[in-house]
């Protein structure tokens, strides 16, 4: 049994479609895209010279999951740091987002998983899975084979899985491995409110530790700390910088988007983050470039700007819930 119609994840998934990195927002999107068709709204943005579709729920879930408002900064350089909904914890950024979209949930672990995932794809619900694919984020499951045995889905991490006719990964040994599913159970109320998503939002901003990471201001400080003493023979702090700086970029760029569409004037503030995170990227391009004095100071200066902007932002933030 298999629910083909659900839309593709990934790194990605279609040529105009807008990037979806974060795997948890964009497995949401599609499930309640295949469940309900209040998550199928769709819009043209225009960004980069080009013209791109972007699926709405992507960045309410970004909004919702707590994600767009968080900053990691791990100070071995650990790529951990990038999955930024431990910002705000698991638990609570699926909470609200499920809460958001107005859809009951149950989490389903041990022993039933497998007669569970049958029982779900039967009654036409896709779900999400944590620790089914390597590394151990959020996939989408849209089916079975086996009696079970043997689960069919989308991810961003399914390169050299064994696929099905459409693409869908295949995947047969993952009882074993499997945290945890997240199932839609049904559709009632809305019982997040905006205010409700920004007030989450605000408390990930003012954190400054999340399981040992740096994190809000002392992740950016910690960043810029990091990037002042930069040294030739580290490399792969550049790497680092680069991957932490792009994701960044994405997470502001859609909850600012987000912020905007509900008029809080405070996503100005995330949309100036996306476009100083490509003109930090464009001040020191590579190690090389970062390793030039004149050229570290440059990106320096954007990297305080972007450190302003999201503080300008949090204050913003905080002002309207004082309202």
């Amino acid at each position: 049994m298999k629910l083909l119609d659900v839309e593709k994840i990934g790194f990605h998934p279609e040529k105009n479609r807008t990037p979806e990195d974060f795997t948890f927002p964009a497995a949401m999107t599609s499930m309640m895209a295949y469940l309900d068709e209040n998550f199928r709204r769709t819009q043209i943005i225009h960004a980069h010279g080009r013209e791109w579709t972007q699926r709405v729920a992507n960045i309410e879930f970004v909004a919702a999951s707590g994600i767009g408002f968080a900053l990691l900064w791990e100070k071995d350089y650990c790529m951990s740091a990038m999955d930024l909904i431990q910002a705000g914890s698991y638990e609570k950024g699926i909470q609200n987002s499920f809460a958001w979209a107005g859809w009951e949930y149950e989490r389903v672990n041990g022993a039933d998983m497998r007669s569970r995932a049958v029982a779900a794809i039967d009654d036409g619900h896709p779900f999400i899975a944590f620790g089914l694919t390597d590394p151990p984020e959020a996939a989408l499951v849209c089916g079975y084979d086996d009696e079970g045995k043997t689960l069919c889905g989308w991810s961003h991490f399914q390169d050299g899985m064994a696929t099905i006719e459409n693409g869908m990964f295949r995947a047969s040994d993952w009882e074993s491995h499997t945290w945890d599913f997240y199932m839609p159970t049904r559709k009632t109320e809305r019982t997040r409110s905006l205010r409700d998503i920004i007030a989450f939002g605000v408390e990930i901003m003012e954190k400054t530790q999340v399981d040992g990471y740096f994190a809000g201001d002392a992740a950016h400080a910690a960043w810029q700390n990091a990037l002042a003493s930069f040294g030739t023979a580290d490399a792969a702090l550049f790497d680092y910088h680069h991957n932490i700086l792009f994701n960044l970029a994405e997470a502001r760029a859609w909850c600012g988007d987000f912020l905007k569409s509900q008029k809080i004037e405070a996503g100005k503030h995330f949309g100036k983050i996306h476009d100083l995170c490509w003109e930090a990227d464009a001040a020191a391009p590579n190690a090389e470039a970062l390793a030039e004095p004149e050229k570290r100071a440059a990106l320096l200066r954007v990297m305080e700007q972007i450190r302003a902007e999201d503080m300008a932002a949090c204050s913003e933030l905080r002002a309207y819930l004082q309202n």
